[in-house]
């Protein structure tokens, strides 16, 4: 479904305060948002911004052709001088409303019934209303007009629950459609659970979307506050070790020297070298030797042998000497 209102990069301050840094998002036909965050986060504000009140301070917000926006702000805007029946139904005949069943319905859910007996009677002034009675006929209004995109700032407030309970089943049943999209900034958990098809967390100047409502969304912000947990633990890990190699004794550092070769290298070439010499000069000492003598045939001992040929002939001899005495002189065996 195509974006009715897209905002791409947004970015406004309000005094010190970064409200919203770089935020882009798209409200869509047939959406559902309610929004959730500390009190200050930048909710309002964010609302606003949607609404076309208020132009960031950076990047672009484009509505669609033709879009028509309805607000509910925490400070209704009615004209005191008007009556409810001006204020709620406008210019519309009794006829054209009376026999509208979405009218009908709203009027009985907000306003008590279709004379408004709620509030007074349709005739009743707004001036001497009260806050929540005036609340109730501002968003009345704004059902009965049915804008393209309804943005709603603490909704439930002045509702008892029937109220709450009548306007999320009016917002799923009546209201939403696959042409106009409903956000909604609230507290009521349950409110959120019964309308939300996303949530968007408004958090330190950006806004996070989690599908469904506010219990997928705990579920769901839980999961990447492990993930990040789980991340930060491997890069402190790396950290750790990069410090450890840094940390290392000065004599293991690879520093070269004014040939261009560290000493490890160095050593390891001579080394190579000692290795070859030796192998190439071990055939010739091998054939000026003759092969050393075998303890079962009697003679004379050979001339000497090679350092490295004694080792390993002197250690056979003495294993044979040590087999040859357990055939002569068994050992005794403990007891007899």
């Amino acid at each position: 479904m195509a974006n009715l209102v897209s905002v791409e990069r947004a970015s406004l301050a309000l005094g010190t305060a970064q409200v919203l840094d770089a935020v882009s998002l798209g409200l869509a036909g047939g959406d559902r948002i309610g929004v959730v965050g500390r009190n200050g986060g930048g909710k309002t504000t964010l609302l606003r911004v949607l609404a076309g009140v208020r132009s960031p301070d950076s990047g672009r917000v484009a509505r669609a052709s033709g879009l028509t926006t309805g607000v509910l702000a925490q400070d209704d805007a009615l004209d005191p001088d008007a009556t409810v029946r001006e204020a709620v139904l406008g210019d519309r005949p009794e006829h054209v409303w009376a026999s509208d069943p979405r009218i009908r319905d709203v009027l009985d859910g907000l306003l008590g019934g279709v004379d408004a007996r709620g509030v007074g009677g349709l005739d009743a002034r707004i001036g001497p209303l009260s806050g929540g009675e005036r609340r109730r006929a501002a968003l009345a209004a704004l059902l009965v007009e049915r804008p393209d995109v309804l943005l709603l700032d603490e909704p439930t407030n002045h509702l008892d629950v029937e109220g709450v309970a009548w306007l999320a089943e009016h917002l799923v049943t009546r209201y939403s459609s696959p042409s106009n999209a409903v956000l909604a900034i609230t507290h009521d958990r349950w409110f959120l659970d019964a309308i939300a098809t996303a949530t968007w967390e408004v958090e330190s100047g950006a806004v996070n979307a989690f599908d469904g409502g506010y219990a997928a969304y705990v579920l769901a912000k839980a999961e990447r506050t492990r993930m990040a947990a789980v991340t930060a633990e491997r890069r402190d890990n790396l950290l750790r070790k990069e410090l450890a190699w840094l940390r290392r004794p000065h004599e293991q550092a690879e520093v070269p020297d004014r040939r261009g070769q560290c000493p490890h290298r160095r050593r390891a070439a001579t080394a190579g070298r000692r290795r070859a010499r030796r192998l190439r000069d071990e055939p010739a000492r091998q054939g000026r030797h003759r092969p050393p003598r075998r303890l079962d045939r009697p003679g004379r001992p050979g001339p000497p042998r090679p350092r490295h040929l004694a080792a390993r002939a002197g250690g056979a001899d003495r294993h044979r000497r040590r087999q040859r005495r357990r055939q002569v002189d068994p050992p005794a065996r403990p007891g007899r």
